[in-house]
């Protein structure tokens, strides 16, 4: 059976408060962004110990709304599913790079450029 850790953000009156299964973490954030930041933090700890995680942000509208990449990062799943599949597809270039004496990280890196590999962000070079 999977644990589930409850993280709460709550408006506070100066600023932003987080509680893990209703115990206040730390001090108080400045903005609510900054506080979910920090439950994401908390959260990938319980994440990487097999437990599972909710947390729960007040609706709002306007600049407080959470950016949806702050709910996409807490899918450790996907994301190492994504970052497995992306080892698998150029492990083998960088095992060629490596035995074409390129051992330095700057080098390898080159080699992948030279190949038109993109970075697993999409960016290049």
């Amino acid at each position: 059976m999977v644990t589930v850790v409850v993280y709460n953000i709550v408006k506070a009156p100066m600023g932003w408060a987080v509680f893990c299964d209703g115990v206040k973490l730390g001090g108080i954030c400045g903005s609510k962004e900054a506080a979910l930041e920090a439950t994401t933090v908390a959260a990938a700890f319980v994440l990487r110990d097999g437990g599972g995680v909710q947390i729960n942000v007040p609706d709002s509208a306007g600049s407080d709304e959470i950016p949806l990449r702050w709910v996409e990062a807490l899918e450790p799943l996907k994301v190492q599913k994504r970052a497995n599949a992306r080892a698998a597809d150029i492990a083998r270039t960088i095992k060629a790079l490596r035995e074409a004496d390129a051992m330095s990280l700057r080098a390898i890196a080159n080699g992948l450029n030279e190949r038109n590999i993109p970075t697993a962000r999409g960016s290049g070079q």
